[in-house]
């Protein structure tokens, strides 16, 4: 029951995220526009170029998502298939679904995966354990920062950080908004945090980012 309930939360989390993220990437401007309106006109240039950096890091995001998801699918169809288990193609499609879901989505995924490879055998069973599990270490920790880092030019060790904290203060949703919200950082610095940090300061980090 209360797995059931925490897959049928994050998955609902998933697709509210992906939905409002489309509809303003798509749809968002005209509204967007209508918000501005009421920041006074001295600031409107700064909210603008902040929003700006903010769809850039959603649509990259997005883009990293969509290939972790496709990575996964992609390696449960593969072992899956070669390990005999039945429905390898439905189950691949949910790794790929649930994959959505940081942390909690692709390990979810993984019982029934787990439950149809003991009608082959208690030791593909445990194959399918290990690769599923194998992956989702893999995936966290080299193939996710790679992807998302390239994407939204973050380190590694900020990819994990932002994962973690996301994660830890909101859940699911917190864990789905981590990366966007640290890839605007570098532009809420630069135009709204440079007269307190100092020039220095914020120079400095755009030649580590560059770099």
């Amino acid at each position: 029951m209360w797995l059931s309930s925490t897959l049928a939360s994050a998955l609902l989390g998933a697709a509210v995220a992906f939905i409002l993220t489309i509809y303003f990437l798509i749809e968002g401007r005209r509204t967007w526009q209508w918000l501005v309106a009421y920041v006074p006109r001295s600031n409107r240039a700064r909210v603008q170029q902040t929003a700006d950096a903010g769809r850039q890091a959603v649509r990259h995001y997005v883009i990293g998502n969509v290939a972790t998801s496709l990575f996964a699918g992609g390696t449960v169809f593969i072992a899956l298939t070669l390990l005999h288990v039945p429905a390898a193609l439905l189950l691949a499609v949910l790794a790929f679904v649930c994959d959505f879901v940081p942390v909690l989505g692709f390990i979810v995924s993984s019982v029934p995966a787990v439950l149809l490879a003991l009608t082959v055998s208690s030791t593909t069973a445990l194959f399918v354990a290990v690769v599923y599990v194998s992956y989702h270490m893999v995936e966290n920790y080299l193939i996710g920062p790679k992807v998302y880092g390239g994407q939204l030019r973050l380190s590694n060790l900020a990819v994990l950080l932002a994962f973690a904290v996301g994660a830890e203060l909101f859940g699911i949703l917190g864990a789905l908004l981590a990366l966007p919200v640290a890839a605007m950082y570098p532009c809420v610095e630069d135009v709204w945090l440079r007269d307190y940090l100092g020039r220095d300061a914020v120079e400095t980090h755009r030649r580590i980012e560059k770099s």
